[in-house]
Order: C-alpha cells, then structure tokens, then sequence
C-alpha cells in the first residue's frame, strides 16, 4: 500500500466529508430524540446518501479522542459485531477490518477500511472520515460478503452559542455488495443516520454521571470486551455473492 497515496486521498476525503455536511441539498425525512436523519440521491448512484444531524454534549476535542478509540464503534453503530485494526500508518490515519450484521437472511457485512480522525480550522471543528482500501493483512474474510465503503464519517464543529456543545453530522455512503434490492440497501441505509441519537445519548449519560460535567469521552470496558465477540452465522445470500 502507497501511503503518499493513501493520505492524498485521505485529504480528499475530509473535503468531501465537510462539503457533503455543508451542503444545503439535503432534505429531511425523520426526526428522533433531536437528532435530524436526511435523504439525498446522486443521479450517478442508485444507493442514497444518509446524514444523520444533532447537537452533542461534548466539544470538538472530546469527539476526536471518542472516535480515535475504535471500541466506541460498539456505542456508534448498532450493527457492528467485531474488529480489529490492522495498520497504523500515521498518528490520525488506521487501517480498520470489521463486521456487520445484516438483517435476517441476508449473508452479514465486512468491510476493510483506512480511517482519519483530527481536528480542523484551528481546533473549531474536526473529522473522523473511513473510505474502502485494499490490504494484504485484511483478505475477504470466509462467512461474509466484503462492502465497499463510500464518502462516510463524522463532521463535527463548536455550537454557536454553547462550546460546551458540537454540531454532529454523520454521512453514509456504502454498497454493500452482494444481492440486496436497492430498495432494501436504502432502508437500512437511513436507519445509520441515527448512529448520531447513539453518540448524543452517550455523551448525555457521561456529564449526567460527572454531575454535569464530561470526565472522560471514552467507552467503557464492556464496549472493548464485546470487540472480541464471535461473529454471527452466515445467511442465505452467501452463496449468490462472492465473499
């Protein structure tokens, strides 16, 4: 793997995780605990982008050192089952392998993917962005089908008003291959926008239990225990895609 290439694209890809944020495009079609979850369709693309969008107890800081921790992945993101990191190439940027679960009958998910996790504009605002990446130590794993990660992350800038509080935003962007009707891949799809309602409850109950104040942004043991768990049986589409 070229690093001069891949933290090319690293820069890339927080450009685009800020701009699609940015973007006044999206129009929303649910609204849950505060959190705002967002629909938009690329003409060059029949699976839709999701953004999930709310504000968060936490500050631009507290949500980098969250997100560097790959153990917060079992708080963000309900169907994670298991992962591991399999390169650090830099002190922002890992290489991650992790699993998925699907709905009934559908075969579960991994993806291979580098992420970067930083602050931007002089520590107002930062990024955690992943994007699909081939490695020798991270082949498609027996069992599940490998996806393909798009322009996904987080965005997340100081409230106006309020630093104690950040603007979350989280874009999904990803074919998970194999075959799944595009109509089921953009259900499943909007429901990741609310991995933002996740992290906001999450960051709720820290200051509830430092009386009002975040001591620590980080999961706790259970979350890095349960990365060790067994992933799920495989389903009926396992045999229609290639693994």
């Amino acid at each position: 793997m070229d690093k001069g290439v891949l933290l090319a694209n690293m820069e890339e890809q927080k450009r685009l995780i800020v701009e699609s944020c940015e973007s006044g495009e999206w129009k929303v079609s649910k609204t849950k605990g505060g959190v705002d979850a967002s629909i938009l369709y690329d003409p060059a693309s029949p699976i839709c982008k999701c953004m999930g969008k709310g504000q968060v107890m936490a500050t631009p800081a507290e949500l980098v050192e969250f997100f560097a921790d790959f153990s917060c992945m079992k708080i963000t993101d309900a169907m994670f089952i298991s992962g591991e990191e399999v390169e650090k190439v830099d002190h922002h940027t890992v290489i991650y392998h992790g699993r998925f679960q699907c709905p009934p009958l559908i075969t579960n998910r991994d993806f291979c993917w580098a992420n970067s996790d930083c602050l931007i504009r002089d520590g107002d605002a930062g990024v955690s962005v992943g994007w699909s990446v081939e490695h020798p130590e991270c082949p498609p794993e027996s069992g599940f089908v490998r996806a393909q990660m798009m322009s996904s992350g987080y965005y997340f800038k100081r409230h106006d008003s309020d630093p104690s509080l950040s603007t979350l935003y989280y874009v999904v962007h990803v074919d998970p291959k194999g075959w799944i009707p595009t109509w089921v891949i953009n259900l499943v799809a909007a429901d990741q926008a609310f991995n933002v309602l996740r992290i906001k409850e999450h960051f709720e109950k820290l200051r509830q239990g430092a009386g009002g104040s975040s001591s620590s942004s980080q999961p706790s043991s259970e979350g890095t225990a349960a990365l060790e768990q067994d992933p799920a049986s495989q389903d009926a589409d396992q045999g229609k895609a290639g693994k």
